[in-house]
């Protein structure tokens, strides 16, 4: 089974950042995972971490400091720092 990640309904802007909900799956049983945002500018803002418990999907919400406007890509690397998955962010602007 391939590492997915999709977005899975709106990104809700905070003062902070934002939240991101997203669904995972495909995940290897007790790994640890690093979500991350990209900007347009190449700029990456870690937006938490998740120990799977299995590869069954589950949904998870990264918390990142980019401003929602600003995010165009969302990543998960494994414990060694590798992009496993990717998805890019349409605008928000629509």
């Amino acid at each position: 089974m391939s590492t997915a990640v999709i977005r899975h309904g709106e990104m809700i802007g905070r003062p902070w950042g934002t939240e991101v909900p997203v669904v995972l799956s495909g995940l290897s049983s007790g790994e640890t995972y690093r979500l991350t945002t990209v900007g347009a500018d190449g700029a990456r803002a870690v937006g938490g971490s998740v120990q799977a418990a299995s590869a069954e999907r589950f949904t998870f919400r990264i918390v990142t400091s980019m401003d929602k406007d600003a995010i165009t890509e969302l990543i998960v690397e494994d414990g060694e720092g590798h992009v496993i998955a990717r998805v890019p962010v349409c605008p928000c602007s629509v």
